[in-house]
């Protein structure tokens, strides 16, 4: 199976019809300018392949996680977080066949929730549970 990386998704931004492309094209030049393609450890579009929802984008680095959110039609926003920031990291994994969840709770007062099953569509599930597994490995 294809891997849903930034190389994935450029790709994606490119080929997308016009409307795809002119919401998708600042994402791409925001991780291009603001966080570097050789910082990218592991990325992660939540949201990416569910219809009506605002894609948000984690750009796990070394020692940090940045978060790229469309907050309005026009408006993006990026917000780094450090890994020494993060008070609570936890994990829920009840089989090989359910959702895994990854809790993230900086010190920020900030949160995230990681879940292969919400997080996508059905053919990508799979996929993003080993991301979740990777990104744990990553941060803890």
């Amino acid at each position: 199976m294809t891997e849903v990386n930034f190389d994935f998704f450029t790709n994606l931004t490119n080929s997308a019809d016009i409307s795809e492309r002119e919401r998708y094209k600042p994402l791409v030049d925001i991780i291009n300018t603001y966080i570097g393609i050789e910082n990218i450890e592991i990325f992660y579009p939540k949201f990416l392949f569910v219809n009506d929802r605002k894609l948000m984008i984690f750009v796990f680095q070394q020692e940090q996680v940045s978060v790229i959110k469309e907050v309005e039609d026009t408006t993006i926003s990026l917000t780094t977080f450090k890994y020494n920031n993060l008070k609570v990291s936890e994990i829920y994994y009840t089989g090989a066949e359910e959702p895994v969840t990854l809790k993230l709770d900086f010190n920020t007062g900030e949160f995230f929730r990681l879940n292969n099953q919400t997080d996508t569509n059905n053919t990508w599930t799979d996929h993003f549970k080993n991301k979740i597994t990777a990104i744990y490995k990553l941060i803890t």
